[in-house]
């Protein structure tokens, strides 16, 4: 019997709400639905309000992070983190080079990570989509010192996953279900 992959991932998804989520600090629960080389894509719950949100996650080999979550109430927001900076609370320039390509980020600086949310006007769909089809990702400080690199193997799965997921806690059919075209095949999209 045919399954959907957009099946396949409801089922999955609607598996892990029943299911006890795993302890996340005392403030989340968190369940991972999707990992695969240096990626790993989560659902989580914020267990003071019940929101639900979703990231797709990766990690180097210098215990840095970047993510790309997506929220409930329809918000996206990327991050760049490392345990060991000590950053004072403010708003901060940074570039992000996709396979050297870059992009100029306005977002904000506190403790352990930089962050950024996307808004209608900041091109987010081109840059997830170099995320996705990229082969590595460099965060530089504005004065462009290199800061952290990222391999993108596995990013474009990985985003699939998340899109899935942000559809899910939305409840927006994704564009995998919406746009039978969508796929990187269509050489009209």
């Amino acid at each position: 019997m045919y399954r959907s992959p957009m099946w396949t991932f409801r089922f999955t998804i609607f598996f892990f709400l029943l299911a006890p989520f795993s302890a996340q600090g005392n403030e989340y629960n968190t369940r991972i639905i999707h990992s695969q080389g240096a990626w790993a894509v989560s659902l989580t719950e914020e267990k003071s309000t019940g929101e639900l949100f979703c990231s797709a996650e990766t990690r180097n080999n210098q215990s840095q992070w970047f993510s790309i979550s997506t929220h409930e109430n329809g918000t996206a927001a990327l991050l760049v983190s490392d345990d060991r900076w000590n950053l004072a609370p403010r708003d901060v320039a940074f570039i992000i080079e996709i396979d050297s390509s870059p992009w100029n980020i306005q977002g904000q600086a506190n403790a352990k990570s930089v962050s950024m949310f996307f808004n209608g006007n900041d091109n987010a769909g081109s840059f997830l989509e170099e995320v996705a089809s990229g082969a590595e990702l460099s965060v530089l400080s504005a004065d462009r010192r290199r800061v952290a690199d990222f391999s993108l193997f596995g990013s474009r799965l990985a985003l699939n996953h998340l899109m899935d997921c942000w559809s899910f806690v939305t409840g927006q059919p994704s564009a995998n279900q919406s746009d039978p075209f969508s796929n990187s095949n269509d050489p009209f999209n």
